[in-house]
């Protein structure tokens, strides 16, 4: 195996890139490796702390944005494999030799992930550790792929990401399950269980409510996301058609509008016969009145006129 790129985003890390660096620094992996910190516009320590531990600075202030410096930080890489990471994560002393040993092992492999847990965990940690092994446990062997990918701890051959254009274009969670996605175009992306990382909950350490509601946003991106394509398809397709054909966009909407009103009379008017039996119908000046059958029993049913008031 060659050489191994460290990506790491930063802005303002001078709190938690100390700890992160001396674990990288202690790795037991045998090869060449180097660490890239993409600055992102910090004001604090964080590029003395990095040049410290004789990690590349790479400036990247011009857009504000974890995926941007992510980007920056793989054009400067020479590794050939790179490997993201988060500054507010502890890497044990094997990860790199880890990340190593599947490549080798694995040539089909075009990247590999792993799984993290919270330095600090809050009371409710064990239910997110349980979901997302079960969601991993179901997606890996069906899909040929992890449907949770971290990005703190994330790694994939540098030629597959440059050939397909790497995080650039990635509307949804661009260095996770954007990457991952976007990957297996060209091969398995693979998950190993013992590739764990200590994370910070500084992102989840705020009231449950909130997390509840940032949750369903996340889950409504997903959504939007994934049927974005389908939708696009359908669209384009009857676009085409209409522009085409000014009789079949006419046929086509007066097919929609007869369901419309098949559909309107048959459940809200008491006196339609679309969907069920009439077996009388009076109307006098205060009501429409009728007696049908619904669901094989009978009951009466009425409204008032639409002339009352």
């Amino acid at each position: 195996m060659g050489m191994i790129s460290v990506v790491i985003p930063a802005l303002n890390e001078e709190k938690y890139l100390p700890d992160c660096l001396k674990s990288l620094r202690n790795q037991d992996y045998s090869g060449p490796y180097e660490i890239i910190i993409a600055d992102n516009g910090s004001v604090d320590n964080t590029v003395r702390i990095a040049h410290d531990f004789n990690a590349r600075v790479v400036p990247c202030p011009e857009k504000k944005s974890v995926f941007y410096a992510r980007q920056i930080g793989a054009d400067a890489a020479h590794g050939d494999i790179i490997a993201q990471a988060d500054a507010d994560t502890l890497y044990p002393r094997n990860w790199l030799s880890r990340i190593a040993e599947r490549f080798e092992k694995y040539p089909k492999v075009v990247a590999v992930t792993g799984r993290y847990v919270y330095t600090e965990a809050p009371w409710w940690a064990v239910v997110e550790y349980v979901i997302r092994s079960s969601i991993n446990m179901w997606t890996v062997p069906i899909l040929g792929r992890p449907w949770v990918v971290s990005g703190a701890t994330f790694a994939f051959r540098r030629d597959t990401f440059v050939k397909l254009n790497g995080y650039h274009g990635i509307v949804y969670a661009p260095d996770q399950w954007g990457i991952a996605s976007r990957l297996t175009q060209a091969g398995k992306v693979s998950f190993d269980s013992n590739l764990r990382v200590i994370t910070s909950p500084r992102s989840v350490k705020k009231p449950i409510l909130r997390i509840f509601k940032e949750g369903l946003i996340n889950w409504g991106r997903w959504g939007k996301y994934l049927f974005r394509k389908p939708l696009s398809s359908v669209s384009q397709f009857i676009t085409k058609v209409f522009h085409k054909n000014k009789m079949a966009a006419v046929l086509v909407s007066a097919i929609l509008a007869l369901i419309i009103f098949v559909i309107a009379g048959g459940y809200f008017l008491p006196t339609a016969s679309f969907f069920r039996k009439v077996y009388a119908f009076d109307k006098n000046h205060d009501a429409n009145v009728a007696l049908i059958q619904k669901s094989g029993s009978r009951l009466l049913s009425g409204f008032p006129p639409h002339n009352s008031v």
